[in-house]
């Protein structure tokens, strides 16, 4: 005879590990500072290819500037002021990383926490029928 609380909670179970899978693996394969700092060398990366790339796109668009600041203090100037600003995306950029993947993180750990309840709860649910069909055997033998 099926149970169908039972086959009800796999199937709740079913579902939320399916649609929660990446972010328990997430949790379950790194601590916190690890996914958090696995993220911002991941981001420090992708922010200087893009800020490389903004700024070959602007010399192409403002070649006339580049060409009439060829003196050194000129050009100087300017890669201070492109650095400057670098820095300090880069600055904002890291910490809207580290802010953002930690939150993700304990959001993930919640949702693993949440599937371990379920888990133990299904598990207690075989348990007391396992019970009930070792008490029901004892009265039929008796």
């Amino acid at each position: 005879m099926l149970n169908e609380e039972k086959i009800r909670l796999m199937t709740e179970l079913a579902v939320f590990e399916k649609e929660h899978a990446v972010q328990m693996k997430n949790v379950t394969t790194y601590f916190k500072g690890d996914y958090i700092s696995r993220n911002l060398i991941r981001g420090f990366i992708s922010f200087t290819i893009c800020s490389a790339l903004l700024v070959c796109l602007w010399i192409l668009f403002n070649v006339d500037i580049v060409l009439s600041s060829i003196d050194m203090d000129g050009l100087k100037a300017l890669a201070m002021r492109g650095g400057a600003f670098y820095f300090g995306g880069l600055v904002v950029y890291e910490t809207l990383i580290g802010v953002i993947y930690g939150r993700r993180y304990d959001y993930d750990e919640k949702m693993k926490r949440i599937y371990i309840v379920k888990l133990k709860h299904l598990d207690k649910r075989y348990e007391f029928q396992k019970r009930s069909r070792a008490l029901a055997r004892e009265e039929r033998n008796v």
